[in-house]
């Protein structure tokens, strides 16, 4: 997403489980493990600042642009990109005699 400023934002969350049952003789076995991931990403867009043209000098905005002569002028300093990583892991195991 652009935003003024030049600064962009990607959340990713990303989660995998799975479990499983079996049985061996009179014992019943129940398993499984979680994964999670969650990251989040700060960048920036090439933005480097705004101009603008008002025709404040020959009376004529667009005159003013094709000129190259702007009312007035903003640079815009980019943040450096960013990163931040969370991961957990779970793994479970659990027995039942009958």
């Amino acid at each position: 997403m652009d935003v003024p400023g030049g600064v962009k934002f990607n959340d990713t969350d990303i989660t995998a489980l799975d479990s499983a049952t079996g049985q061996t003789g009179r014992h019943v076995w129940k398993f499984g493990f979680i994964f999670q991931r969650y990251g989040t990403s700060y960048g920036f867009v090439n933005d480097y600042g705004t101009f603008n043209f008002d025709g404040s000098v020959t009376g004529n905005a667009y005159a003013d642009f094709l000129l190259g002569i702007p009312q007035s002028s903003a640079r815009t300093n980019p943040l450096p990109d960013r990163h931040q990583y969370v991961s957990n892991w779970a793994f479970t195991l659990k027995t039942i005699s009958r």
